[in-house]
């Protein structure tokens, strides 16, 4: 039985990974992308990818690289859209309101890579209106 159940199991991961590696379109958090099966087998065959992440101003710098660093064919990816009002979510640092202040980085930590961006210059484009109900 417990044969079979492994069996089963395994059958199963075979089954998502070939899902994964023939996927045009994964939505992921940038964490999830870190997973195993995802990391391996997304963008196997792709010629290149574009990374397009939401509410981006929200994430930690350092999560902005996971998907960059941890796909192991992120060497063809050829763009990142980075989307997010810079003015409304910021980055959520825990450390960053603690006495005595033990994480030096904390404040550095609460600017997101968008933000950083922007203060560099990098060419943006910026919606002007917004359209909500």
């Amino acid at each position: 039985m417990l044969f079979c159940g492994l069996q089963l199991v395994l059958r199963s991961f075979t089954v998502a990974a070939h899902v994964v590696r023939n996927a045009k379109i994964i939505v992921s958090t940038n964490n999830n992308i870190a997973l195993p099966i995802i990391a391996t087998d997304f963008g196997h065959d792709a010629k290149s990818i574009i990374l397009f992440r939401d509410e981006d101003s929200k994430e930690l710098e350092v999560n902005n690289w996971i998907t960059v660093c941890k796909l192991a064919h992120g060497d063809n990816i050829t763009g990142i859209v980075m989307s997010g009002d810079i003015e409304q979510l910021r980055p959520t640092v825990l450390s960053a309101g603690e006495e005595p202040g033990f994480n030096e980085f904390a404040l550095q930590m609460r600017t997101s890579l968008t933000k950083r961006l922007l203060h560099m210059r990098h060419p943006i484009f910026k919606l002007r209106e917004q359209r909500r109900c």
